[in-house]
């Protein structure tokens, strides 16, 4: 992470002119205040905190929104239709008149003026699942997903502290009577249907909410709807320039995640023809932010 910067032609501001005028909403949380500190890195751009007035909006070539779903909604409405807006919040990423981006997989629409990026625990299966389908289509997915106290926010972290966390579900809504999923094991299903174009692609997953700071992880066995030789999902995943594959157990531990923009992989192992298991992490700060700059039209030289 260099401080130097190029337009990507399938962002949302594409080849834009110099000076860019960004603004971030929740630039005082985790995800903002890193979010507004990689804006800062760029030369010729004015970097707005945004509060919760409309005037705040105005003249911004780029909108981030990375506060609750409410505030999200209310700004994205307030922001003058000629700003482009990256979600980072979970207000619209099941709607479908909101694209769900995800750099590399489902890119952001000529035009489009509002995108969403997927959940932070999304985010690295959808990588690891769009690799692999390059050797067979994913059919089944079953996961328990390990998800650091950050993605709580600010306010939330603190308060799990208080109550002396350790490990507990991340449930969310009310659990589906007919599954028992809750509602953030469903959001991971729905999301990941949507982001990877996969309708009939089967979830289920157990989502934990950890006592350490950053690093999602998850223990993932994936069932394709054709064989799978393992040395082709290898090769599939080493090949992927979002992945870093770890052969070595001590590059394992959700610690040495933390500020990294990819996603580790380790511990590919066969569980028969058509069925996989592995180990992955990444860093729930660092790789939103990664993604949402690139949403917009930004990459790091």
């Amino acid at each position: 992470m260099d401080g130097k910067w190029a337009f990507r032609e399938d962002g949302l501001v594409g080849a834009a002119s110099l000076p860019l005028r960004c603004g971030v909403a929740g630039a005082g949380g985790l995800l903002g205040r890193r979010l507004t500190a990689r804006l800062a890195e760029r030369g010729r751009t004015e970097v707005r905190r945004i509060g919760r007035t409309a005037a705040d909006l105005t003249d911004l070539d780029l909108l981030f929104l990375a506060v609750p779903a409410a505030a999200a909604d209310e700004l994205a409405n307030a922001a003058p239709q000629t700003t482009r807006i990256v979600d980072l919040s979970d207000a619209a990423r099941l709607r479908p008149e909101v694209p769900l981006v995800l750099p590399g997989v489902a890119p952001a629409p000529r035009g489009a003026r509002r995108v969403a990026t997927p959940d932070c625990m999304v985010t690295p299966i959808a990588f690891v699942l769009d690799a692999i389908r390059a050797v067979a289509t994913p059919e089944r997915v079953l996961a328990t997903t390990l998800q650091a106290a950050s993605g709580l926010g600010r306010r939330g972290m603190a308060a799990a502290r208080a109550a002396g966390l350790t490990a507990t579900p991340a449930c969310g809504e009310a659990p589906d009577p007919s599954t028992g999923d809750w509602g953030q094991e469903r959001a991971l299903t729905a999301e990941l249907r949507r982001v990877l174009g996969l309708p009939e692609l089967v979830g289920h997953f157990t989502a934990v909410r950890c006592a350490h700071e950053v690093g999602h992880a998850a223990d993932l066995v994936v069932e394709t709807a054709a064989p799978a030789p393992v040395e082709d999902l290898a090769a599939a995943l080493a090949a992927s320039p979002r992945l870093r594959c770890a052969s070595r157990p001590e590059a394992w531990d959700v610690a040495g995640v933390r500020d990294r923009e990819e996603v580790l992989v380790a511990r590919l192992r066969p569980l028969g023809d058509s069925r996989f298991r592995l180990w992955l992490a990444a860093d729930n700060l660092a790789l939103p932010i990664r993604v949402a700059l690139e949403t917009a039209g930004l990459a790091a030289g």
